[in-house]
C-alpha cells in the first residue's frame, strides 16, 4: 500500500476545495493501492461546509482526517492541492496540484517552489503553459550573480471529470424569475472576473427588453449580510449606469450547494451562461454550465478553451477539426491592471485578455436570437464531455500518473526491506 498524504482545502466551498475532493476520489477509486490520510487547510474566506453527493464520502473523508493524528511514519507520497507558493517537500515523493495562474506566466517564486515537487498536476493547457514556459532571470539579495529560474519538473494536465450533480426541483422552485429569457454568470467579485463590465454590457444591450434578465451568483469575500449589502451597492453601479432600463438583473448571494448550483443551470427560464473573464486557470462554473448542456458565451483564451472546443470529424474528408462549441468573444491581450498585481502571485509584467465590448454584446444577442441552434451545439458538447472526461477516465489518469512517480513495486520493495531488517534484529 502506498501511504498518501492528501493536503488541501477539502472541506471548503471553493474551486480548490472541489479539486481536492476530486483528487481524493481518484485515490479512493483504488483502495487496493492507496492508504489515504487527509490534511485539511483553510482557503481564503471560503466557508467550511462539505456537501457531497454521496453521504458516505463525508464520513470517509473525516476518517482519513482522523487517521492523520495517529500517523508517525514518513509518507510515501504527498498530494498537495495548493497554489505553488505553498508547495513543500514533505514526503518521499511529492506531487503538487494547482490551477497555476490566470495570466500569461507564473512568478519566479512559484516556479521555484514547484521545482521542489517530483511532478505537478495542472487543470488546463493554459495553466501548464503559464507554469512550464516562463524563464526568469533573478538576482538574490547581497548577490551580484543572475540566476535562471524555469520549470524543471514534469507538468501534466489533469482536467476535472464530467460534472453530473443532479437537479433539485425544490431549489428550482425557490428561484422565481418573471423574465422569460435569462442569462447567468457566477463569480467571486474582483478585477479578474470583470463582473462590472459583464453586467453593464448586458444592461446596455437589452435595456429596452423587459423579458430578458441576468442572474448574477456572486459574493465578495464571505457569506455575511454586510458582504451582501456591499455587493448590492457595487453591482448597482453597473445597473444604474443605464437609466430607464427594462431588462432585469437578479443577485444570488452566499453559499449554494453543488446541487443548488446545478439547478441554476437547469432552470427553465435560465438559458445561457456568460462571462467576460480576463482569465481562468480552468473555469469551474463555465465547465459546470457546459456539462449541463447550456450555451456558453466566453473569450477564447485561458483555461476554459480546453473543454469548450471539441474535435469534429468531417464525414466527407474524414479530417478532424478542432471546433469551438461555444459563442466566442473577441479580445486583445494587455498587461494586468495595477489593482490586480499581487506580489509573488500576479506579476505586473504579465498579461491577460480584455474582451471586446462590441463583440460581447453581439454574442449575447446572437445567442438569444439563435437559441435553438446554440442549444443543439451545447448539447453535443455535453455528450462529448461526458464521454471523454468520465470519472473512470480521469481517475485512471490520476492513478497512472501517481504510479509513474511512486511505483507500486518500489513501495513493495521498501516494505520487504523493512520486514527483513525487523527479522535480522529479532535474530540478533
Amino acid at each position: 500500500m502506498i501511504k498518501v498524504l492528501l493536503k488541501g482545502p477539502i472541506l471548503s466551498r471553493s474551486g480548490y476545495g472541489e479539486h481536492t475532493r476530486f483528487m481524493y476520489r481518484g485515490l479512493a477509486s483504488r483502495p487496493d493501492l492507496f492508504d489515504i490520510h487527509v490534511h485539511p487547510v483553510n482557503w481564503g474566506h471560503s466557508s467550511w461546509d462539505l456537501n457531497t453527493k454521496e453521504g458516505d464520502e463525508q464520513k470517509n473523508i473525516q476518517k482519513c482526517i482522523e487517521k492523520l493524528h495517529h500517523f508517525k511514519d514518513v509518507f510515501d507520497l504527498s498530494l498537495q492541492v495548493l497554489i505553488p507558493g505553498e508547495f513543500e517537500n514533505i514526503a518521499t515523493k511529492n506531487i503538487g496540484v494547482t490551477a497555476a495562474v490566470e495570466t500569461t506566466a507564473c512568478s519566479a517564486m512559484w516556479i521555484n517552489q514547484a521545482n521542489q515537487m517530483d511532478r505537478v498536476f495542472v487543470t488546463s493547457e493554459h495553466a501548464k503553459k503559464s507554469l512550464a514556459t516562463p524563464i526568469h532571470q533573478v538576482k538574490m539579495e547581497n548577490d551580484d550573480n543572475v540566476y535562471t529560474i524555469k520549470m524543471q519538473k514534469p507538468v501534466t494536465v489533469v482536467s476535472y471529470p464530467y460534472r453530473d450533480l443532479g437537479v433539485s426541483e425544490t431549489a428550482i422552485e425557490k428561484i422565481e424569475l418573471d423574465t422569460k429569457f435569462n442569462f447567468v454568470t457566477s463569480a467571486q467579485f474582483g478585477p479578474r472576473k470583470n463582473l462590472m463590465n459583464t453586467i453593464k454590457w448586458f444592461v446596455e444591450e437589452f435595456k429596452d427588453e423587459e423579458d430578458v434578465g441576468l442572474v448574477v451568483k456572486c459574493h465578495h469575500m464571505n457569506n455575511s449580510q454586510i458582504d451582501r449589502q456591499r455587493m448590492i451597492v457595487q453591482l448597482a453601479q453597473s445597473v444604474h449606469s443605464v437609466p430607464h432600463r427594462k431588462c432585469r438583473v437578479f443577485l444570488l448571494h452566499g453559499n449554494m450547494t453543488e446541487e443548488e448550483m446545478n439547478s441554476l443551470y437547469n432552470h427553465p427560464n435560465i438559458h445561457a451562461y456568460m462571462t467576460a473573464t480576463h482569465g481562468e486557470g480552468f473555469g469551474l462554473p463555465i465547465f459546470e454550465a457546459a456539462c449541463n448542456g447550456m450555451p456558453v458565451i466566453a473569450p477564447a483564451w485561458s483555461g476554459q478553451v480546453d473543454f469548450l472546443y471539441d474535435d469534429i470529424k468531417n464525414e466527407k474528408s474524414g479530417r478532424v477539426k478542432r471546433t469551438p462549441m461555444f459563442t466566442k468573444v473577441k479580445y486583445k491581450m494587455d498587461k494586468v491592471p495595477q489593482e490586480a498585481v499581487w506580489e509573488h502571485v500576479i506579476d505586473a509584467q504579465t498579461e491577460w485578455c480584455y474582451p471586446d465590448e462590441t463583440a460581447f454584446k453581439k454574442a449575447l444577442r446572437n445567442v438569444k436570437n439563435a437559441y435553438s441552434s446554440k442549444k443543439k451545439v451545447a448539447q453535443d458538447l455535453q455528450k462529448s464531455l461526458k464521454q471523454r472526461l468520465s470519472n473512470e477516465n480521469m481517475y485512471k489518469l490520476i492513478v497512472d500518473e501517481i504510479l509513474e512517480v511512486c511505483p507500486e513495486d518500489m513501495i513493495e520493495l521498501e516494505g520487504f526491506f523493512d520486514s527483513l531488517e525487523d527479522d535480522l534484529q529479532v535474530h540478533e
